[in-house]
């Protein structure tokens, strides 16, 4: 793993590595899936959460995900990592072996070749969507469900930290609350060449609250901590009816395969979530605090079919994370689209 800075000017955006590697090769890429600003822990005695934030990096290995934590200023310094160790729900300097397929010693056991984990202020939770190894170009998606805590945490309790839910930087609860079980969200079309690939959620195009309200400057009001509407082509923020409810996918198509001859295309689809149902402890999914709970030992059923309306094509099912609809967005963007980059939005052709 490597640092990158990114900028945006008008010529198109620019990719600069900073040094080398962070992380050793022969270590677990830890930030290769996925990575999140959160609060220092509130365990942490001598941190100030008004002006200190952890990062929370999850790296891949062929059994599952890993997770290792790091003050953000220190995040090019590999020897001030720590790395979770979900037997014992703690952390230590000592990093995790691999190699290891021992589901007690991994963060979360699984397949996953590319991913985003985010905050969503529609579910309320961290969203997690992502390609797993089958090579069947279908993106997974699952959620922190806020009603099956685990460990013996004064805070991180059934409901959210202190019963009241979380917010986006409470990306500690990532140790204290268990992911649901995957689910199918979005099959995409795939070219002549075979699989996609990268499969990749944007959720910062149709959400003002995706960047964490510690990245503004001190002294900025609450009313200007927010991002903006990147997504206004495809989706007014007038009609949207709620920050998170609409999210953009992008892929790597193979136009054309062959090694050295390949002809590669970033595709894009733009996924609405339907209004949230009621939630059963049957469909996997989080309760509300008027419904009845199943107990803490309880491992919730897989959830239904998703009940996707994909290209004129409806199922039924009445899973959480259920889309409305999901339109494909044609268009060659290449490179170009990185996320939160104004010019790259711009650059889309949309039906």
């Amino acid at each position: 793993m490597t640092l990158v800075t990114m900028t945006a000017p008008e010529s198109g955006p620019v990719a600069v590595r900073q040094g080398g590697l962070v992380i050793p090769g022969t270590e677990v890429a830890f930030g290769g899936f996925a990575s999140l600003l959160g609060f220092p822990s509130v365990e942490a005695s001598g941190r100030n959460p008004a002006t200190e934030r952890d990062v929370y990096l999850l790296g891949m290995t062929d059994a599952g995900l890993q997770l290792a934590r790091v003050d953000v200023n220190d995040i090019n310094k590999y020897g001030k990592y720590s790395y979770f160790h979900p037997q014992f729900l703690n952390f230590s300097n000592q990093s995790p072996d691999p190699q290891t397929r021992d589901s007690r010693a991994l963060y979360l056991s699984g397949t996953f070749t590319s991913g985003t984990i985010f905050y969503s202020p529609y579910f309320t939770t961290f969203i997690m969507v992502y390609f797993n190894r089958m090579a069947d170009s279908t993106f997974y998606i699952r959620f922190l469900d806020l009603e099956r805590n685990h460990g013996d945490s004064d805070t991180w309790i059934r409901g959210g930290k202190g019963g009241m839910g979380i917010q986006a930087e409470d990306a500690e609860a990532l140790l204290w609350y268990s992911w649901s079980p995957e689910q199918p969200l979005y099959v995409s079309p795939t070219g002549k060449g075979g699989f996609n690939y990268a499969g990749t959620a944007h959720p910062e195009y149709f959400n003002r609250q995706y960047y964490a309200a510690s990245l503004y400057p001190d002294g900025t009001s609450a009313v200007q901590r927010r991002n903006n509407w990147y997504g206004a082509e495809l989706v007014k923020e007038a009609d949207a009816s709620s920050d998170g409810r609409h999210l953009l996918l992008s892929w790597t198509s193979q136009i054309k395969g062959g090694f050295g001859t390949g002809v590669y295309e970033i595709q894009l689809a733009k996924v609405e979530f339907d209004d949230i149902p009621s939630r059963s402890s049957s469909a996997g999914s989080s309760l509300p605090p008027s419904s009845p709970a199943p107990t803490q030992d309880t491992e919730p059923a897989q959830p239904p079919d998703c009940g996707l309306r994909c290209l004129g094509r409806k199922n039924s099912g009445n899973g959480l994370m259920r889309p409305l609809a999901i339109k494909l967005i044609k268009g060659w963007v290449g490179l170009a689209l990185m996320c939160g980059l104004q010019a790259a939005w711009e650059a889309l052709q949309t039906v």
